[in-house]
């Protein structure tokens, strides 16, 4: 299997800040930092998580979903296990509920030969 693109998340960053208007200043004294911090940041090839999620809170962006979307990877096994689609087989369920009571209940009124 062929290695995947590399996902430049720190170019994503500064193409947020850029979009926004915002300068390193701006941003280390939004996240109560320093200059220095940001800048060093910035130059670093790579991010903490942690760092990224203060910087999706600061910029109101998802880089997580955007990162997810570019890698070449299937969606986990149990992602199916998620609130709605248990929501939507209960929904399927109570349907076929529904019909089957309609039916004995049609049958139940109806006159007898």
């Amino acid at each position: 299997m062929d290695k995947p693109e590399p996902i430049r998340v720190i170019a994503m960053l500064k193409r947020e800040m850029k979009k926004r208007n915002l300068c390193v200043a701006d941003v280390a004294r939004s996240m109560n930092t320093s200059h220095s911090t940001v800048f060093g940041s910035l130059q670093r090839p790579t991010i903490q998580v942690q760092k990224l999620l203060e910087w999706c809170e600061l910029l109101q962006y998802n880089f997580f979903k955007e990162i997810a979307v570019k890698l070449p990877y299937n969606d986990p096994p149990d992602a199916d296990n998620s609130p709605v689609v248990q929501q939507q087989k209960r929904i399927q369920e109570l349907e076929m509920e529904v019909a089957i009571l309609k039916r004995t209940l049609k049958d139940l009124v109806a006159p007898k030969s």
